[in-house]
């Protein structure tokens, strides 16, 4: 299971995924917080925009910050921010103190999450596979973990009140502090002139933006990828609201989270037997189109078991089209540029966010959740056809 020397190296890592992702079942219930502290789902949904917008607007900073002195150091700090604005949410319920928080959120994110995979990548190096290997275990290991997560969850929500999900998510982000803390670092100081590193960033963005511009199918497939993001977006706030309308309990969506963790890792292990490597384009197509016909679905229920039903199906044709839209798409970026054409895919992702986040809730307050997820279904068609109109995907690189 584990390569000579490897668990000397990379336990920390390890455990950390172990222990500090079965403890962080935030996610599963934040929303069910904020609502029961009777925000509106446009209130909440300026809670998700505004640390969106501070990810973004602290992207180079923070990348900056770890050349400097280091990912583990920067990680840390993350961490820490974090665990500082969880425990504040706990504390605090007033809606600009609360924004201030998820501002700050954003923040410790922005520092310990690109830090984290190049701290890794750094110390393993080329080391026999050994990085392939470590992505492979950790992905599998974080979704094995969310399953009991949501377990343990159920039962602290049930127990404890729902307001408890910020003390385990700090308490967990301190915990993976102290086991990061025996992780080694193979770093070196970099002479950085943040002016220049401002200038760099600019001219990697602009190339990564024109390559992207001339490539026919790498434009239409990052208009297709960030309408989607944004139709997920504007859909993921819908669904608590409705489940819970339904008669779903506070501590039931930790038993809704362990399954989902669980149809993201069979969707992961299904996704490689379905899809034949050239024939991308025509999965990604017939995914996202199965999908949008059971998320419309849900004009015609009015009852919790089918809701769930369809809130599966959707999540796992989601997913099982993950792998091959990966593929598809680093099929047509040069090396040079790819971190670069990466970067502006993950910002355009994040841009949509801050977007689709208020919109999907303000559509929750004025027409209702189950017409919202309907929308998003009618709404996931526009991807799909932009998939459609992709001609010559048979291109290859273009020349810089």
């Amino acid at each position: 299971m584990f390569q000579k020397n490897e668990l000397k190296l990379l336990w920390p890592f390890y455990l950390d995924a172990l222990i500090s992702y079965l403890l962080f079942f935030l996610p599963a219930f934040q929303l069910v917080y904020f609502i029961s502290l009777n925000f509106s789902m446009f209130q909440i949904g300026l809670f998700f925009s505004i640390t969106s917008i501070f990810s973004l607007l602290f992207e180079i900073p923070t990348g900056a910050f770890a050349d400097l002195y280091g990912r583990k150091k920067s990680v840390l700090l993350g961490f820490f921010i974090e665990s500082i604005a969880c425990l504040g949410i706990y504390f605090f319920t007033n809606f600009y103190v609360l924004l201030v928080l998820s501002a700050l959120l954003g923040i410790g994110f922005t520092f310990s999450s690109g830090a984290r995979e190049a701290w890794v990548t750094d110390l393993i190096k080329n080391r026999n596979g050994l990085l392939k290997n470590y992505f492979v275990k950790i992905h599998t290991l974080t979704h094995f973990c969310g399953i009991f997560s949501g377990l343990l969850g159920a039962l602290v929500v049930k127990f404890l009140g729902v307001a408890s999900i910020w003390l385990f998510g700090s308490f967990s982000l301190l915990l993976s502090i102290i086991i990061l803390l025996n992780g080694q670092e193979n770093f070196v100081k970099k002479k950085i002139d943040i002016k220049n590193s401002f200038k760099n960033f600019k001219k990697q963005s602009l190339t990564a933006i024109n390559y992207s511009r001339k490539h026919h199918v790498l434009f239409l497939f990052l208009i297709a990828g960030t309408m989607a993001s944004f139709v997920y977006g504007f859909e993921d706030l819908a669904w608590i609201p409705l489940l819970k309308n339904l008669g779903f309990e506070e501590y039931h969506f930790g038993y809704l989270w362990a399954m989902m963790s669980l149809i993201g890792m069979i969707a992961s292990l299904v996704s490689s037997k379905l899809f034949v490597e050239g024939k991308e384009r025509l999965f990604m197509i017939t995914t996202i189109c199965i999908g949008a016909f059971f998320t419309m679905l849900i004009l015609f229920v009015n009852s919790l078991i089918p809701a769930i039903l369809i809130l599966f199906a959707g999540l796992f044709f989601s997913r099982v089209g993950r792998p091959a839209r990966r593929l598809y798409f680093h099929r047509f970026i040069p090396s040079r540029i790819r971190a670069s054409v990466g970067s502006l895919e993950s910002m355009l992702v994040s841009a949509t966010g801050i977007i689709s986040a208020p919109l999907g809730g303000l559509a929750v307050d004025f027409i209702g959740p189950q017409n919202t997820i309907f929308l998003s279904g009618i709404l996931l068609i526009i991807p799909a056809f932009i998939y459609f109109k992709i001609k010559n995907d048979h291109l290859k690189c273009l020349k810089l």
